[in-house]
């Protein structure tokens, strides 16, 4: 102002004895001061001569220096625009008001992946490119119009550095006082936080978040506690704190920049598959881990915590295992972010059934874990329902009287020919009257009519194996939601005939069933008309016991024992069966005589089963 001297910037707003005067009002008869102190400590006006920042060892930004004679505050402020504009109080280069992504560009001149840098002076050297990079700001879901700190890259970054005088203050430029909320039209700090940050170190989880008074670190001074809305923010706040992943690095999991995408994603969680993939495995993203997958796809979200019902979950959907994490692993575990898969303290693997919630196959686990583990090489259980014989003589999985089998190897372990074989054999072991409904009653010694029993085969004439004649029993009958197939050929009794070319296919579970591994021996009759072809009788017009449950089809209504003749239910199992959980008894099964004297029937004592329990009289 008519002096001898080049007038820059600093010439009216650096403060050379004191600290920062924040004024965002011009004219106002105060005038906004930086401290240069901090400028050229922690700020942008720090020089190479002076080294790295303090406790990063990023490089200087050495703006004085690459400025030359220049003013070094232009590379981010412009004298295009003139003191006093309404939407540009800053007085920032590259600046479109009302526009997050055009405010923040002024950071992203340098700071952009791909950014050409800023050189605002004539000289060819004096651009000046940042060498961190950096494509987001903290603005996601979880902010308000009326909380909205973190839009602006400058909400909680000083660029001209803050408490670089004396004690060390927050490094990495954080504002030792970030803003809450910020103007959307002018980038005015609106609300600033009313704790100072302590932020001494990036490598040092302690120095992101705190789990107890002051809760000063730089994640808790904003994350105010909603409890009425605790699914906001939980885990490290301005009150209190649930100790999530304590001692770990925020940023490990929750990236400052994810991507390059120039959006609010700063600090999102990502969830499972940002340190997993969507299998599990040590792969990031949607690649699938080998031997996850071999138990399906992890059905918890990504935004999933620990103790929720997606971390417990299990279905067949898909015809295939769909599993929570928290199947194999803790509800709770300090020790998961520690890199390793080895236990730490017994943590890392854990199938209590106290570690879950009531109804989740991890409940019916034995409640002593067995489980051999060399590290990346090898892991076998012993101790898991979902690999028992599943059969409870008392009827209840949760007293843990279930024959808990070992688990093939996870790395690689081999399940085929027979998957249902590996844990409960097939037909499944436990109560023999599993044995005694293989393929059908009387399957293999119905009389032919003449002279000998009928063959198994296609035939119109074949005791069994032709469906338009004869129903093949399988586990379909009983637990329809299971199962959704009669085909076995893995069966013990099935695969000593259907062998080679006359194989009738593999057992499959219904694809969208939820009954399969969850604790109870569930009954679910299905739409079945039976069929069968032994027909004790040619005339059964005269026994009520059979006329009333069954109707024969043929030729004339009476036709015995010739092809294409067979008996059918009046009946679908699913709309007249009846299964009794508290006995274990069934009562109107077409295949019974769709007596009620069935209820004399145990299924855990087949013995019990006399002609009476299906005729009153001789048919």
């Amino acid at each position: 102002w008519g002096g001898n001297g080049t007038v820059t910037c600093g010439s009216c707003h650096l403060n050379t004895t004191g600290g920062d005067v924040n004024d965002y009002t011009y004219n106002n008869g105060s005038l906004a001061l930086i401290s240069q102190a901090e400028w050229t400590t922690s700020g942008h006006g720090r020089s190479a001569a002076s080294g790295s920042y303090p406790s990063t060892n990023n490089a200087a930004a050495n703006f004085p220096t690459m400025a030359g004679t220049g003013d070094p505050c232009q590379y981010c402020h412009t004298t295009g625009v003139t003191h006093g504009d309404s939407t540009n109080v800053f007085r920032l280069r590259s600046f479109t008001s009302g526009s997050v992504n055009g405010m923040n560009q002024v950071c992203w001149n340098c700071h952009e992946t791909g950014s050409a840098g800023v050189n605002p002076f004539s000289g060819t050297s004096q651009t000046v490119n940042g060498t961190n990079k950096v494509d987001k700001y903290h603005y996601g879901s979880q902010h308000s119009t009326g909380l909205n700190g973190g839009q602006f890259c400058w909400d909680c970054h000083e660029p001209h550095g803050d408490k670089g005088i004396g004690a060390l203050g927050p490094i990495a430029m954080i504002q030792s006082r970030p803003a809450m909320s910020s103007d959307v039209v002018t980038g005015k700090p609106m609300t600033i936080v009313s704790t100072t940050v302590t932020f001494t170190s990036q490598s040092a989880g302690s120095s992101y978040g705190t789990a107890t008074a002051p809760y000063d670190r730089i994640c808790n001074v904003c994350h105010t506690y909603n409890p009425t809305n605790p699914s906001k923010m939980v885990h490290y706040t301005t009150t209190t704190s649930d100790y999530h992943n304590s001692g770990t690095v925020c940023t490990s999991c929750h990236k400052h920049s994810g991507d390059t995408t120039n959006d609010g994603n700063a600090f999102k969680g990502g969830g499972c598959t940002g340190c997993h993939s969507a299998a599990g495995g040590p792969t990031p993203g949607s690649t699938p881990d080998t031997y996850h997958a071999m138990h399906g796809t992890i059905a918890v979200p990504d935004n999933a915590t620990y103790g929720t019902y997606s971390w417990f979950v299990f279905n067949h959907n898909g015809g295939t295992p769909q599993m929570g994490c928290g199947m194999c692993h803790p509800s709770s575990n300090t020790n998961h972010t520690a890199g390793t898969i080895t236990p730490v303290s017994g943590v890392a693997l854990y199938f209590a059934p106290t570690d879950t919630g009531a109804g989740f196959p991890k409940t019916y686990n034995a409640a002593t874990q067995s489980y051999i583990q060399t590290p990346g090489v090898s892991v076998t259980c012993s101790s898991v329902y979902c690999h028992s014989n599943g059969y409870s003589p008392s009827g209840n999985a949760a007293n843990r009287d279930v024959t808990y089998v070992t688990t093939p190897n996870w790395y690689g372990g081999q399940v085929a020919p027979d998957n249902c074989a590996v844990c409960h054999q097939n037909s499944p072991t436990g109560s023999s009257s599993h044995g005694v409904h293989v393929v059908g009653i009387h399957y293999d010694d119905l009389y032919n009519g003449n002279t000998a029993l009928m063959s198994a085969g296609n035939t119109g004439t074949a005791s069994h194996g032709n469906a338009t004649t004869s129903t093949t029993i399988n586990c379909n009958m009983c637990h329809s939601l299971t199962v959704s197939t009669y085909s076995n050929d893995k069966n013990t009794v099935c695969v000593t005939c259907h062998t080679g070319g006359i194989a009738k296919g593999n057992m499959v579970l219904a694809p969208t069933t939820t009954y399969h591994i969850n604790g109870q021996p569930d009954i679910s009759f299905g739409a079945i008309q039976v069929k069968s072809r032994a027909q004790i009788r040619n005339n059964i017009t005269n026994v009520p016991d059979v006329t009333r449950n069954w109707t024969r089809s043929g030729a004339t209504g009476t036709d015995y024992k010739i092809s294409g003749s067979y008996d059918q239910a009046r009946s679908t199992l699913s709309a007249t069966a009846f299964y009794n959980s508290a006995n274990h008894t069934c009562s109107n099964v077409a295949c019974h005589n769709a007596s009620s004297l069935t209820d004399s029937v145990w299924w855990y004592q087949p013995a019990t089963v006399t002609c009476n329990s299906c005729h009153s009289t001789l048919p």
